[in-house]
């Protein structure tokens, strides 16, 4: 890997990072919104299920995260590396 690839795959590293951080805190307020519902007597079962759908969002967000971080890790499959 030349070192463009090397700063490309690292700027997505940074970005991916930051699209996970900024999904946990989203995350987190709806968590605590419908604790807040649910404290209420409100029915939470479709907020519920959105979150559900979130959280498997944030774990693909996670693998990819890793998927970059091993391409970084990877060998140097660049001419004479």
């Amino acid at each position: 890997m030349n070192e463009r690839e090397k700063l490309d795959r690292e700027k997505l590293l940074a970005e991916a990072n930051q699209h996970i951080a900024d999904a946990e805190v989203h995350i987190a307020g709806i968590q605590a919104h419908i604790a807040e519902l649910e404290l209420g007597g409100r029915d939470v079962s479709a907020a519920l299920g959105v979150l559900e759908e979130l959280e498997a969002t944030l774990a693909l967000m996670r693998g990819h995260r890793d998927m970059i971080a091993r391409l970084l890790d990877g060998p140097d499959t660049s001419e004479g590396g």
